[in-house]
């Protein structure tokens, strides 16, 4: 009977070493989580698992190739191991951003420090992940001779090189630096409440060439980073997060807006929403026709300021309708003077003087009393 030859055994005898160990690993590390929940732990079970699993059968199956003594093979192996150690360098970074996040506490109202680190540390992973990279593929190509070759070439025209690919990554470039300048000024941060193209919502991720924001109605908007410094928005929690939230309504002369005053002042502190820093009630403008009032009241942040806008409104005009319901818009109409011969010299058909204004008429029925002269059908 002829023996497997030497590398496939020890190709087995590897990989059925590095499953065990991993196994009782994984077994040992499942018993912790059972018994105490902690969060670090966690971030680095969920972070770490496949990478330490994928790079622990692809250091075995390197050393096997190595074994072998077939010329392809050294490159693979060198492939795989540096690979496979990039891959878990970049799953600590995230490990160590997970860790720094679980310090921060999020959940409190004023939280704009806590949102800038967290904002900073994404930011530092993603460019600790790219030296790892740039490193990785440095050393996979300077382990080859003409690897090594072909980089003292380009490192002697590194001038042309670099002139050429500056210009043709200026964008790309212009983007990563708005990226970082972004981030480490604290002009931006993750949740910040913005009004950009229109839209409002929130920064849900700061990369390094764009910007994602999750609009309102689920739906991402997508920027590139360099948008952000070239062209204006607007910015809802630049310095804190607090808001005040004004409501437009347009009402008849004849509102009585300080009776709408005194009933914003007793519903406001029933409304969950309002943080009891401030509110106002004035009739601010009028067009003609009807006249503007605004409440104003204040909030916590943007998402309970729209909640709080919404309430405001619902309940105004519903107290408006049971408490002054001649005071929604109406129209003024006069009623067209009545021919000689008609009901009297100078009477119209509904025994108006003419040119007497007609008591209010809603705007319904403005055109048909203009169009039959206020007569009956």
């Amino acid at each position: 009977m002829e023996s497997l030859p030497t590398p496939l055994i020890v190709a087995a005898v590897g990989t059925v070493t590095a499953g065990v160990l991993l196994f009782l690993a994984e077994q040992v590390v499942n018993a912790v989580r059972r018994r105490r929940h902690r969060p670090a732990l966690e971030a680095v079970v969920h972070r770490s698992r496949w990478p330490v699993r994928i790079a622990t059968f692809a250091l075995v199956a390197s050393a096997t190739l190595v074994a072998v003594e077939v010329a392809w093979t050294d490159g693979v192996a060198r492939v795989l191991t540096v690979a496979s150690l990039v891959w878990v360098a970049s799953s600590v970074a995230h490990v160590v951003e997970d860790l720094a996040a679980h310090k921060l506490d999020l959940s409190k109202d004023d939280n704009r420090r806590e949102r800038r680190a967290r904002t900073q540390l994404a930011m530092v992973r993603r460019v600790g992940q790219l030296i790892i990279s740039v490193v990785g593929i440095t050393v996979l190509v300077a382990s080859w001779p003409e690897g090594r070759t072909l980089g003292a070439s380009m490192l002697a025209s590194a001038g042309l090189i670099g002139l050429v690919a500056g210009l043709a990554a200026q964008s790309t470039l212009s983007n990563v630096f708005a990226g970082l300048q972004l981030t480490f000024t604290d002009a931006l941060r993750i949740d910040d409440v913005v009004v950009v193209e229109g839209e409002w919502g929130k920064i849900e991720e700061i990369t390094l060439t764009y910007i994602v924001v999750a609009i309102w109605d689920d739906r991402r908007l997508v920027l590139p980073s360099s948008y952000f410094v070239s062209n204006p928005f607007q910015h809802w929690t630049r310095t804190r997060s607090q808001l005040l939230g004004s409501t437009v309504m347009r009402f008849d002369y004849t509102i009585d807006a300080a009776a709408m005053r005194a009933e914003l002042e007793r519903f406001l502190p029933t409304c969950r929403w309002y943080d009891g820093r401030g509110w106002a009630l004035q009739v601010i403008d009028d067009d003609g026709t009807t006249v503007h009032v605004r409440a104003l009241a204040t909030a916590v942040d943007g998402p309970q300021a729209w909640e709080l806008r919404c309430a405001i409104r619902e309940h105004m005009l519903t107290w408006v309708a049971e408490h002054q319901p001649d005071a929604f818009p109406r129209r003024r109409v006069v009623a067209p003077e009545e021919p000689a011969g008609g009901d009297g010299p100078g009477h119209g058909a509904n025994g108006s003087t003419a040119g007497e204004t007609v008591p209010y008429v809603p705007v319904a029925l403005a055109a048909h009393v203009a169009t039959n002269g206020g007569g009956a059908d």
